[in-house]
């Protein structure tokens, strides 16, 4: 996706926004199922999570921990953020890392 079309993105959602009071709320869902030991699997929308811990926590390593995931999120929160106030001020971006 170029840079205009996350602007014009942007754009639209705004409009819709503005225009459609009733659609400012937004709801996320996930299932989560302790399957053995620390592991679980979750489910967000079509997409599974498998959760576990390190070895030193009892786990069995296998997937990413908990705090792991949330970290990876607020980092993802964080790079989308840059992305859309750049384009939103015209500001041209080519890339984006948060550690």
């Amino acid at each position: 996706m170029t840079f205009k079309n996350f602007k014009k993105i942007w754009d639209q959602k705004r409009e819709i926004l503005s225009s459609n009071p009733d659609k400012h709320s937004v709801s996320v869902k996930v299932d989560s199922q302790l399957v053995e030991g620390f592991m679980s699997r979750v489910q967000a929308r079509d997409f599974e999570i498998v959760v576990d811990q390190n070895k030193g926590m009892g786990g069995t390593n296998q997937a990413p921990r908990p705090s792991e995931y949330v970290l990876a999120a607020l980092a993802a929160c964080q790079e989308v953020t840059y992305r859309l106030y750049a384009d939103a001020l015209d500001i041209p971006l080519e890339d984006v890392s948060v550690s």
